[in-house]
């Protein structure tokens, strides 16, 4: 038996009454009272549809439906991040039985993956890092003279409001040196806790622009 993810519940009631649990986020398709969510998957699940899928004109098993979500994840990697900075205690809510696979699942799985280190200063700077699968581009190691193909990057993305400005940093590896990402995840990670604290993120400002 399928086992859910901690933040996943499901939507009761029928198509024009649903009952979404509190405290939750729809996270499907546009369906009555219940507006599309960021986070839908755009390859649905052929359960009876009218119409096939409509991106690939396809009628999708569940199998392929995630797996194409998957794919999904991986071409769009700010989906996730988008995930992990909502409230810790908002569920995602969609409406498939919890003891069968879901996009949500997925979705939640690569969450659990980013870090989200917000740094507290008046500009409202946030660091957010996560590991996400590869299938394009060459592994970076030795400054691109390795050149296999990668299979793993990790993404530094830090995101201000105040002015509004997001810059992303990016290091890939192949197989042989997945290891590299890690180390560098670990690095990032640990730079953006220091900046933490009040006297660095000062001169962390004053390094990129004019503080306050």
């Amino acid at each position: 038996m399928h086992t859910p993810h901690p933040r996943r519940v499901q939507v009761t009631g029928d198509t024009f009454h649903p009952q979404l649990p509190d405290r939750a986020h729809w996270a499907g398709r546009r369906r009555p009272h219940l507006a599309e969510s960021p986070f839908a998957n755009p390859h649905p699940v052929d359960n009876g549809r009218k119409t096939p899928c409509p991106i690939c004109g396809v009628r999708h098993t569940l199998a392929e439906s995630l797996s194409l979500y998957r794919q999904h994840l991986d071409e769009n990697p700010d989906l996730a991040c988008l995930a992990a900075v909502v409230e810790a205690d908002v569920r995602f809510a969609c409406r498939c039985p919890l003891d069968q696979p879901c996009h949500v699942d997925e979705l939640l799985t690569r969450t659990d993956q980013v870090t989200v280190i917000p740094l507290g200063d008046d500009r409202d700077t946030t660091f957010i890092v996560q590991t996400i699968p590869v299938r394009t581009g060459e592994c970076s190691h030795g400054h691109g003279s390795c050149r296999k193909p990668a299979v793993i990057a990790v993404r530094n993305t830090v995101d201000q409001q105040r002015p509004t400005e997001v810059s992303t940093l990016r290091a890939v590896a192949c197989a042989d040196h997945r290891d590299n990402v890690l180390r560098t995840r670990a690095v990032w990670e640990a730079d953006a806790r220091e900046l933490q604290d009040p006297v660095k993120n000062a001169e962390f400002l004053a390094s990129v622009g004019q503080a306050g």
